[in-house]
């Protein structure tokens, strides 16, 4: 396989990501923000470039147009909403897409959040998403800026876990947690490689799918394994009998085939 894929964003979910395209036959460029991380990447045998979309892009464009010619483009790129006003993360996506050739690729893809949907008791689909508060409005108008693209797709991760992302580290030692009855929506970092792999892949696609474990213990149950996984001090959550919303990732798997590798969520914490 000699096809390109180009990632803008190689962190905690690209650098694996990236890898693992290399390792089934992808060629991989890959950006990151700052030269000093590069290295981490050419030893992997990525084609590293630096971009920074905080900062102006003059005498850049040139210079990462060929790490750009790929036949797809990832994009996961995180909103830092509590050191950035969604103005700003808005803009840096705009000024992206403003230095691509957005017809060159067969397909774009834009890595977003669960968080689009309201919480409320209710089995979540893609069509469900709503602008329910400042962060799920920034979130739906970034998707925006790729889904009016024919080659424009969108997939919605849930809660993120795997290494260096052991869940049980947020309520170690707390008490009087509330809300232990809600569940929880979470899914593996292989599980969210493993899905845009079948994306990237597929022959035909819907444009936006939703990445979520379908297993869905109470918080209480969940976060409480996790700490014991972790042996820390276990929390002490509040049962109110309130369910929560139930994010559906059922859609990606009866298309396009895919399967969840981590469907017990107990057992993805072993891989954390």
């Amino acid at each position: 396989m000699n096809q390109k894929v180009t990632i803008i964003g190689c962190g905690w979910f690209g650098f694996p990501l990236a890898k693992h395209l290399l390792e089934l036959g992808f060629q991989v460029s890959a950006s990151k923000r700052e030269a000093s991380s590069l290295e981490s990447l050419k030893d992997e045998g990525i084609k590293a470039f630096t971009l920074d979309l905080e900062q102006e892009l003059t005498g850049t464009v040139e210079t990462i147009a060929p790490f750009l010619q790929s036949e797809y483009l990832i994009v996961t790129v995180p909103p830092r909403l509590r050191r950035q006003t969604s103005s700003t993360f808005l803009s840096q996506l705009k000024k992206l897409m403003q230095i691509i050739d957005v017809e060159q690729y067969n397909k774009i893809v834009f890595t977003s959040s669960t968080s689009v949907y309201p919480d409320i008791d209710k089995i979540m689909v893609e069509e469900d998403a709503t602008s329910h508060s400042e962060s799920s409005e920034t979130m739906l108008a970034a998707e925006d800026l790729f889904l009016k693209h024919n080659n424009g797709y969108v997939l919605r991760f849930s809660g993120l876990m795997g290494p260096q992302r052991p869940p049980g580290r947020f309520f170690a030692g707390k008490t009087q947690i509330p809300a232990g009855d809600k569940v929880v929506n979470l899914v593996h970092q292989t599980d969210c490689i493993q899905a845009m792999v079948s994306l990237l892949t597929a022959d035909s696609a819907s444009k936006v799918y939703n990445v979520c474990s379908p297993h869905h213990p109470s918080r209480s149950e969940f976060y409480t394994q996790a700490t014991r996984e972790l042996g820390v001090e276990l929390p002490e959550f509040l049962n109110d009998g309130v369910h929560g919303k139930e994010v559906s990732g059922s859609k990606i798997s009866c298309e396009l085939g895919f399967s969840y590798q981590f469907d017990d969520l107990f057992v993805a914490l072993k891989a954390c």
